[in-house]
């Protein structure tokens, strides 16, 4: 007997099906794939500073958007590094935001209708950002956090490795160590003496944990490179290209360009 004329097996066949549908609806997000309506998950996005960490929640929140989904988006009120009422990427992406000094507070902010809910700087907040993230997922929405997975001292950074246990989905994306180049998963510290109060331990020294920054206060390292202490900041060899231009701009500047000048 030929296997083409063998009977199919029901249970077999069933189980094929479930987890296709499962794999599919895992991909596609919070919405069944079946059509059941909406399905919660929680998504975490971790790494260093310099990761992108900013710019995939902000991708996935745009997806989201193009997929017709309402969205709302959450930050902690500490960060006003770019913008007060926007989420802010190094690179200068931004989506609109609410900023909030607890995690309870979104759900005094949340409207009926939205459906996806983004998160930033989650190792801002309190412990209870595990909780309501938790409860938003059992509500059927799709949550996204975004976060520093350790600190400064390359210490886990709370609540971000609760979050992670109780994840459905977790990112991890990587820099760039300024040192040798290779895949950086640590934030440095550097040092900046010729700032005041730089090094004063309650506005910003050595003794604090949470100080709100960006280049000029943190570089990415690989493991090798990184130290668990405030270290001097990594030569950029592009510094120099910058100091030379402000010196002789004419040099880089079209014939056009230079024309454009003497005749105004």
């Amino acid at each position: 007997m030929h296997s083409e004329n063998l009977p199919e097996n029901p249970r077999m066949n069933q189980n094929d099906k479930n987890e296709k549908k499962e794999f599919i609806s895992l991909q596609a997000g919070p919405r069944d794939h079946a059509g059941e309506g909406l399905r919660g998950s929680l998504e975490v996005i971790v790494g260093s500073m310099f990761s992108g960490k900013t710019e995939e929640l902000i991708r996935r929140l745009r997806r989201s958007q193009l997929a017709r989904q309402s969205v709302q988006v959450f930050k902690p009120r500490i960060d006003v590094r770019y913008a007060r009422d926007f989420v802010a990427s190094h690179n200068q992406i931004f989506f609109p935001s609410i900023t909030i000094e607890e995690p309870a507070e979104i759900f005094n902010h949340l409207l009926p209708q939205t459906q996806v809910v983004g998160i930033d700087e989650g190792q801002f907040f309190s412990s209870d950002l595990v909780r309501v993230s938790e409860e938003l997922a059992a509500r059927g929405l799709r949550v996204l956090v975004a976060g520093l997975d350790t600190d400064w001292l390359g210490q886990p950074f709370e609540p971000m490795p609760q979050l992670l246990a109780v994840a459905d989905v977790i990112d991890k994306p990587r820099a760039v160590c300024v040192v040798c180049g290779s895949l950086a998963t640590r934030t440095q510290k550097i040092r900046i003496d010729d700032e005041p109060g730089a090094n004063d331990p309650v506005l910003g020294g050595e003794n604090v944990r949470v100080q709100v920054g960006g280049r000029k206060e943190y570089e990415a390292r690989c493991r090798k490179h990184f130290v668990a202490r405030v270290d001097a900041a990594t030569p950029d060899p592009n510094d120099f290209v910058s100091e030379f231009l402000k010196e002789s701009p004419a040099l880089f500047k079209t014939p056009q360009m230079q024309n454009d000048e003497a005749s105004v």
